[in-house]
């Protein structure tokens, strides 16, 4: 038998952060900010349609149709556009991916050098930030590039674009 089955079921978390209370707490504020904000958006929209359509007499009906569509074409176009920015972000780290492997290859020891200012430039001492770049460099030249020069340390996936957009659209 488990510790939980002896001793019976945890007890929820109380207090302001507790996971079961706010489900989207465990992502990072700005983008939860950023959801809200186009959740907002589209909510302040929606009403704006239906008290176009209710302020004609429209009915019951055609202001339920009427909330539906404008949610449903909201929600795509928000998608979309995340989408979009995405995409778009991924595709400036693709190139310059490709500009940095080319750099790389072309002259190393300029890249071993512009690597090793930019730690002497966040206070390393000559030393230090040659040995530093020594090691990133013979580790992984690109990633040590692109992190120093661009704070790429991740290239966003295919799938990381489709998973924004659809995060957006669904907020």
């Amino acid at each position: 038998m488990t510790d939980a089955a002896v001793d019976g079921p945890e007890p929820p978390e109380s207090g302001v952060h507790s996971p079961g209370r706010r489900p989207w707490a465990r992502f990072d504020p700005s983008e939860a900010r950023g959801w809200f904000a186009i959740a907002n958006d589209g909510i302040i929209a929606t009403a704006g349609i239906l008290e176009g359509f209710a302020g004609a007499g429209s009915g019951d009906a055609v202001l339920l149709v009427a909330a539906s569509s404008a949610t449903i074409a909201g929600m795509l176009s928000v998608g979309g556009a995340e989408w979009a920015e995405a995409a778009a972000e991924r595709d400036a780290q693709l190139a310059v991916i490709e500009q940095e492997s080319g750099e790389i290859l072309a002259d190393p020891e300029a890249e071993y050098q512009e690597l090793a200012a930019y730690y002497r430039a966040k206070g390393l001492t000559s030393e230090v930030a040659e040995e530093v770049a020594r090691q990133l460099m013979d580790l992984d030249p690109l990633s040590a590039q692109l992190e120093s020069e661009y704070g790429i340390s991740t290239v966003q996936t295919s799938a990381s674009t489709v998973r924004t957009g659809l995060a957006a659209g669904l907020a």
